[in-house]
């Protein structure tokens, strides 16, 4: 069986800033931790309700932090593999999914909500029955929705980017 393969971004710029974003997060989300551990103990303390604050958003910005590093290890795939029986394989980071073309239920052009700098907001979101993945904008993106559509004619694309 070929597979024809598509590459969406590299593996090494993935690596790069799903890893920091993870780390950088978790920083934050512990320095935030402790510094409201800190100011909870101390609450008798004239500043005691600065450090808390700060801690809180320092934690808060821990989180989204290390949710922005999760969609590039865990959901983004670097690689989609398209076989000649229409068989799938969306490959990330941590894993990789597969689907059946025939399986697919819609194909919704998307935007992501936290883009960061440099990087092309468009994505897609390929769902099937039993799974989604997300497939982020790359040149040959119509070429692969053309295949998905020839090998399931049922399957419709709404949206424009």
């Amino acid at each position: 069986m070929r597979m024809r393969t598509y590459s969406t971004w590299s593996k090494v710029r993935l690596i790069y800033s799903g890893f920091l974003s993870l780390l950088i997060g978790s920083i934050f989300a512990l320095v935030g931790f402790f510094m409201v551990a800190v100011a909870a103990a101390d609450i008798g303390q004239p500043d005691a309700g600065k450090r808390a604050f700060l801690g809180t958003v320092c934690l808060l910005a821990g989180f989204v932090i290390i949710m922005i590093g999760r969609r590039y290890v865990w959901k983004w795939a670097y690689e989609v593999r398209l076989g000649d029986d229409g068989s799938l394989e969306f490959v990330s980071l941590a894993r990789t999914r597969r689907m059946r073309a025939q399986d697919l239920i819609a194909i919704d052009r998307t935007y992501v909500r936290l883009p960061t700098r440099g990087e092309d907001p468009r994505q897609l979101v390929i769902r099937s029955r039993d799974d989604s993945a997300h497939v982020p904008f790359f040149p040959a993106v119509e070429a692969l929705i053309g295949e998905l559509q020839a090998k399931n004619p049922s399957l419709t694309v709404p949206g424009n980017w």
